[in-house]
């Protein structure tokens, strides 16, 4: 099941989280690097597109339930109660947003051949860690107080 997840979470992981035109070049770079077919591509966007409202709906909750997460931590009137339950709310949407692209993944993974799976999941590991990588970095850069 991990290869399936990690096999069709290239495409969709990463178009679901950009908009607008850089959208539509990911979406053709990550068709491109997986040399997907005219078919695919079209079997792919239909994916794409029938998850959309929930994956973006569900990304929203996630955004929001952080928003509301970190102004809690900036006001020292909030509880550790409040505290807790902010942060079990944001946890609840992240865990909500996941089950959504586990979806949007086995219905993407059919499209892909084992070929292509393997590239989708060396696109998924150059991901994490190019992340990685800059979260590195970044705390490299921020000593602790």
């Amino acid at each position: 099941m991990k290869a399936l997840i990690l096999a069709g979470l290239a495409v969709p992981a990463l178009v679901t989280s950009v908009h607008g035109s850089f959208h539509a070049h990911l979406h053709d770079q990550i068709a491109r690097k997986l040399d997907l077919t005219a078919e695919q591509k079209v079997a792919a966007q239909a994916v794409l597109d029938a998850h959309k409202p929930a994956l973006h709906a569900k990304v929203a909750a996630v955004i929001q339930a952080r928003a509301d997460l970190m102004q809690a931590l900036a006001d020292p009137q909030t509880t550790e109660v409040q505290i807790r339950t902010l942060e079990a709310q944001a946890s609840t949407a992240h865990l909500a947003a996941e089950l959504e692209l586990s979806q949007v993944v086995k219905a993407f993974a059919p499209i892909l051949t084992a070929d292509q799976q393997g590239k989708a999941r060396q696109l998924v590991l150059e991901a994490r860690a190019h992340v990685d990588a800059f979260s590195a970095a970044f705390l490299a850069e921020t000593p602790a107080k």
